[in-house]
């Protein structure tokens, strides 16, 4: 199978038991060319012995991360509120004095139709000017964190 393009890209909030969203929502158009998933390598640690060259075994000790990223082209109060937390007063987008913990569930569909879906990632954004693209655009990077609900796997995928 081959995943050419994507169809959206949605955010939901996360179930009140700490499961996937129930309902998702696009938030703007995404950029071509921007999306990237991004996987670290575990590290691991091997056990070895005086009396040979080789481990033994190998350990993961830490767990790799899941970073995806991706630019959109479009602006509005409520896009700034999702990805900068604030407020909104009298129609204007205002930045809160302190960043604030955003977390959602995210859904990414490519044109083949099966979604990826993350029922936790932290949403982080910023604000960014591609000069040669001439185009202010939002920086979004979501990572991968464990679900609160016992028995939901951290992505799914189909």
């Amino acid at each position: 199978m081959t995943c050419t393009g994507i169809f959206g890209i949605e955010f939901g909030d996360i179930a009140s038991d700490g499961g996937v969203a129930t309902t998702f929502d696009a938030l703007g158009r995404t950029r071509t060319g921007t999306l990237s998933f991004n996987v670290t390598d575990d590290q691991t640690q091997d056990i070895t012995v005086e009396e040979q060259d080789d481990p033994i075994m190998q350990t993961v000790t830490t767990k790799g991360t899941t970073d995806i990223s991706w630019s959109m082209v479009d602006w509005d109060t409520d896009i700034m509120l999702a990805i900068f937390g604030g407020t909104v007063v009298s129609g204007q987008w205002q930045a809160p004095d302190q960043t604030p913990t955003l977390e959602k569930s995210l859904r990414i569909t490519p044109k083949d139709g099966n979604a990826f879906t993350f029922p936790r990632v932290k949403v982080t954004g910023k604000v960014n000017y591609d000069s040669t693209g001439k185009i202010f655009q939002i920086d979004v990077t979501c990572r991968k964190l464990k679900p609160e609900k016992v028995g939901t796997p951290s992505y799914m995928w189909g």
